[in-house]
């Protein structure tokens, strides 16, 4: 293994807490129906694809939602649904940031949307007592401003050259396999956190 220089993490599923079987529930609680076939996050195609790559604004989102259900819903309840999927950030995982940038260069990776960036910008500084999540890294990029999402290998070298990042001295931590796999094909070293896995105990 080559000398590790830089680290790129995912957010969801590594320092930020996510609970997909909740925001089904609550879709569910306002009239949806097949929800689970409907709302695929991880489809590399679609309205939530779309919206992760910031080509559907705000409210046209929350409107394409409305549209889904027959039962006439606001936009208010639509957002507490969707947002409903962020739990709550891993707080010592972010304090362990700070350790870990005393040795190497931090930089962060996700793939998200405009709606859920407010959110979870938020619970950061409910959760941590922080100001703001892209303080604790080099460089953050997320799927919405990039227009590009995780596991398509554009995202990958675009970050690399933006970052300027050598990938054989780059290690990346997401905790779904499609993403590392992708990573790991352009000679990013990688590491797929498991659900039990902290950053804190991975002897970095």
């Amino acid at each position: 293994m080559n000398r590790i220089e830089n680290i790129i993490f995912d957010l969801g599923g590594v320092l930020l807490d996510i609970d997909f079987e909740r925001t089904l529930r609550a879709f569910e609680e306002i009239g949806f129906t097949d929800i689970a076939d409907q709302f695929n996050l991880h489809q590399s195609a679609g309205l939530f694809a779309d919206f992760e790559r910031g080509k559907i604004q705000n409210e046209d989102f929350l409107d394409a939602l409305a549209r889904k259900t027959a039962t006439p819903v606001k936009h208010e309840a639509l957002l507490r649904a969707w947002n409903s999927i962020l739990t709550g950030f891993r707080k010592e995982s972010v304090f362990h940031l700070r350790h870990l940038a005393e040795r190497y260069r931090l930089y962060l990776l996700s793939n998200t949307n405009h709606l859920h960036y407010i959110a979870f910008s938020e619970y950061f500084i409910r959760d941590t007592g922080l100001v703001k999540l892209e303080d604790c890294f080099t460089k953050a990029w997320f799927s919405h401003e990039l227009g590009l999402r995780k596991p398509n290998a554009e995202i990958y070298t675009t970050v690399l050259a933006d970052g300027r990042l050598a990938p054989e001295a780059t290690l990346f931590i997401d905790d779904l396999a499609s993403n590392i796999a992708a990573a790991a094909k352009l000679g990013i070293q990688t590491h797929q956190l498991l659900p039990m896995e902290r950053i804190e105990n991975l002897g970095l």
